[in-house]
C-alpha cells in the first residue's frame, strides 16, 4: 500500500506542480512516508552518540544515493558533507542557519542594504494578526529548511488555504530538522520562531535565485534557479559566466544561456565577504533589476544526498573542499 501511495503522490506532483496548495499537502504526506521507515522517533536520536549517528547517516545515504559510505575514506563532496554534518560543530553555523539571527551576521558585515526586511516574528501561529499583515508577504520558520510560503494575495486566501499554511508552519516548529537528515546545526537552533518577511515581487516566475558554491572563502560556481513558480530550471555557471555542463539529479537545465547580471561582480564581492573563514558554504542571493538581496547561507547543500550529473563532478568538488577530518 505504501509503494502505491508514493507512486500516486509522485503522479500528482507531476500533474499539479503549479498548484502550490496541493504541493503543501503533498509535502506533509511525502515527508511522513519518507522518514517513517528510517526514523521511528526523534527522541531516539542523540548527537552525542557518534557511532549511532554514523550508522543512521549511512542508512540515509544509501537510501537517497544508492551508494555506501566508507567513513575511513571520504573523498567526494557528498561523502565529505556527511562528515561535516556530524563532526563540524562550528557554533557560527547554528546562528547562520537561523533565518533571524543570520540577519545580524549580514548586518555586521555589509549593513542593511541587502537584507529583506522582517515584518514580524512569532512564537506560535495563533499570535499572528492576519488583519495587520500586508496584502503580500513571505512566511516561514527560522529553524527549518524548505518551508517558505509566498503569499501573493492575502485577501484571496480561502479558509482551506490558511489551514494548510498553518499546518505546514506548525509542522516545522514541532519538527527537529536536524534529526530528520542528521544535520547537527539545525537541531541547535533555539528559540524556534515564525518569521514573516516583506514580499519582493519577482513577477509571475518569481525571483531568480543565485546560489554560490564557496570553498575557503571564495565562490567558484553559481547555481542559478529560474521560474520557481512554474517550469523550474536550474543551471550552473562559473565566475566568468560560462555555462557549465553539469547539474544535480532531478534538476532540469534551460536550453539557453542567461544574461549575466550587470552587477555580477558586486554579487561576487558580497559572497566573498560572507563566506570568508568557512571551508565550504553556499551563499544564496537574489538580484532583481540590479537590486541585490541576501537569501540564506547553507552549510549542508541538499544534505549531500542529491547526486551530481555527471558523477565525476562529485569527486572534483570533493577535492576543492579542504575539510579537516580527524
Amino acid at each position: 500500500m505504501g509503494k502505491v501511495l508514493k507512486k500516486l503522490i509522485y503522479s500528482l506532483k507531476v500533474r499539479c506542480h503549479k498548484t502550490s496548495i496541493l504541493n503543501n499537502i503533498l509535502f506533509l504526506i511525502n515527508n511522513y512516508f519518507k522518514y517513517k521507515s528510517l526514523i521511528k522517533s526523534e527522541k531516539d536520536i542523540d548527537f552525542s552518540s557518534i557511532e549511532k549517528i554514523k550508522r543512521g547517516n549511512s542508512i540515509l545515504y544509501k537510501r537517497f544515493t544508492g551508494d555506501s559510505l566508507d567513513w575511513n575514506n571520504l573523498i567526494s563532496y557528498s561523502e565529505k558533507m556527511q562528515y561535516a554534518k556530524i563532526f563540524d560543530r562550528d557554533k557560527r553555523k547554528v546562528d547562520l542557519a537561523d533565518k533571524i539571527k543570520v540577519h545580524n551576521w549580514v548586518r555586521e558585515k555589509l549593513g542593511n542594504e541587502y537584507l529583506i526586511p522582517i515584518i514580524s516574528y512569532h512564537n506560535k501561529f495563533s499570535e499572528i494578526n492576519w488583519e495587520k499583515l500586508p496584502e503580500n508577504f513571505v512566511i516561514k520558520t527560522n529553524c527549518a529548511s524548505g518551508d517558505t510560503i509566498v503569499v501573493q494575495s492575502k485577501s484571496k486566501l480561502s479558509f482551506f488555504k490558511r489551514l494548510i499554511i498553518k499546518q505546514r508552519i506548525k509542522y516545522s516548529l514541532k519538527t527537529d530538522y536536524g534529526k530528520l537528515l542528521l544535520e547537527w546545526h539545525y537541531s541547535q537552533i533555539n528559540p524556534k520562531k515564525i518569521v514573516i518577511s516583506k514580499y519582493i515581487d519577482g513577477g509571475e516566475k518569481g525571483l531568480t535565485d543565485y546560489k554560490f558554491f564557496c570553498f575557503d572563502g571564495k565562490p567558484y560556481f553559481c547555481q542559478v534557479e529560474t521560474d520557481r513558480f512554474g517550469d523550474r530550471k536550474v543551471d550552473v555557471y562559473d565566475m566568468n559566466w560560462n555555462k557549465l555542463p553539469w547539474n544535480q539529479q532531478g534538476y532540469l537545465s534551460s536550453l539557453n544561456v542567461m544574461n549575466r547580471p550587470k552587477n555580477f561582480e558586486k554579487m561576487i564581492e558580497i559572497v566573498n565577504i560572507l563566506s570568508k573563514s568557512f571551508s565550504h558554504v553556499r551563499v544564496d542571493l537574489f538580484n532583481l533589476n540590479g537590486k541585490i538581496y541576501f537569501g540564506e547561507m547553507s552549510f549542508t547543500n541538499e544534505s549531500g544526498f542529491r547526486k551530481f550529473i555527471p558523477e565525476d563532478i562529485n569527486l572534483a568538488l570533493g577535492k576543492m573542499w579542504n575539510l579537516k577530518m580527524n
